[in-house]
């Protein structure tokens, strides 16, 4: 855990000193032993190169709604201190991600 917290931490002052938006990769799935997960990829520019980094693999607690899902995302750009540079969000064609952008942007100081 000590080892997480350090990376973590790099990870942060990486994110925060990018030079352009941080763009989010989010995708959730069942694992092998059935947990449902939510993974949110963090995408930008540092020092000139593209960079990418794995935010949150967390376990689905409830349905798998947008209203559900965002508030997990949320906290993710919470956590890291990125909400204000939020870029795109990229996510495949499953009709709570629709869901997951509307509670997302209804949960942030600015619309999506």
């Amino acid at each position: 855990m000590h080892q997480f917290t350090i990376e973590k931490e790099a990870i942060r002052q990486q994110l925060q000193g990018s030079q352009s938006c941080i763009h989010l990769s989010l995708d959730s799935w069942t694992s092998g032993n059935h947990l449902p997960i939510l993974g949110i990829i963090g995408h930008t520019i540092v020092a000139g190169q593209l960079q990418e980094y794995v935010l949150a693999l967390q376990e689905i607690q409830g349905r798998h709604t947008g209203e559900n899902l965002a508030p997990m995302v949320l906290a993710t750009l919470q956590d890291y201190g990125i909400t204000h540079k939020l870029g795109y969000i990229q996510m495949d064609n499953a009709t709570n991600n629709d869901t997951l952008i509307a509670a997302l942007s209804s949960g942030m100081s600015f619309p999506l």
